[in-house]
């Protein structure tokens, strides 16, 4: 596998589902959140334009506020409602924010079923983000045919797809807005047994709406290839990103 984001046979970017939220250039909430990938390496990546700046924040400092440097992992924070697979309800706090991107994009990075997903979509979407059922169920059909599964129908015994993130940062804080990005692994499991795990950025552009925190629709024009690093690693913390405590 090389360290390099795919640009032959294989790069992604694609549209995925997140439950009542949305993932990046996936879908959240129904969103379509943009997700870039690449095979996992012990190499590290370029710096890419969108890359942190010095001083810049990218991270949640002890006092709940964003601050720049390298940050303790950061202790996420339960949703106080669940229904339909996804966990809702997160404080109105960057720490909250983080917190309900990972519900989201988990959930909605996880699942192969287009039922599942424009549920789980349309219960984190914002109210803006009217698209984020179609978009939900496309990005499912785009990975189950990423997987040569069928695009609707029963998931085949054995076939599965996860998404598990260790690692985040900020982008675009504002009132009531926030872009979490989002490092970590996703694994798709064939119906053979076979498993690829590959290194996925996700960002996770979230609005404070109706007492939560909400998927909004993704910008495509901004990209993050330059940002795949290996968690854990002084490449990544280079690059902006925080560990999350588990």
């Amino acid at each position: 596998m090389t360290s390099q984001f795919l640009s032959a046979p294989r790069r992604v970017t694609r549209y995925l589902v997140i439950a009542a939220v949305a993932l990046a250039v996936i879908a959240v909430a129904g969103l379509c959140l943009q997700t870039v990938f690449s095979h996992k390496s012990s190499a590290s990546a370029a710096a890419p334009a969108t890359g942190p700046t010095s001083g810049r924040a990218t991270g949640i400092g002890s006092d709940g506020a964003a601050a720049p440097g390298t940050q303790k992992p950061l202790q996420l924070v339960a949703g106080k409602n669940y229904a339909g697979g996804v966990s809702t309800g997160y404080p109105d706090t960057l720490t909250g924010a983080v917190s309900a991107g990972v519900e989201y994009a988990s959930v909605l990075g996880s699942t192969l079923s287009p039922q599942t997903a424009a549920a789980v979509s349309q219960a984190i979407a914002d109210p803006s983000y009217r698209a984020a059922g179609a978009q939900a169920v496309q990005g499912v059909a785009d990975s189950r045919h990423d997987m040569d599964l069928a695009p609707a129908g029963p998931v085949p015994q054995g076939a599965s797809l996860s998404f598990d993130p260790s690692e985040y940062q900020l982008r675009d804080q504002a009132s009531g807005r926030v872009t979490v990005l989002l490092l970590g692994d996703v694994t798709e499991t064939a119906a053979s047994g076979s498993t690829q795990v590959l290194l996925a950025v996700i960002p996770v552009p979230l609005h404070w709406a109706d007492g939560d925190w909400k998927l909004l629709a993704p910008d495509t024009s901004v990209t993050y290839t330059g940002l795949s690093a290996s968690p854990g690693t002084q490449a990544a913390a280079s690059l902006g990103w925080q560990p999350i405590a588990f």
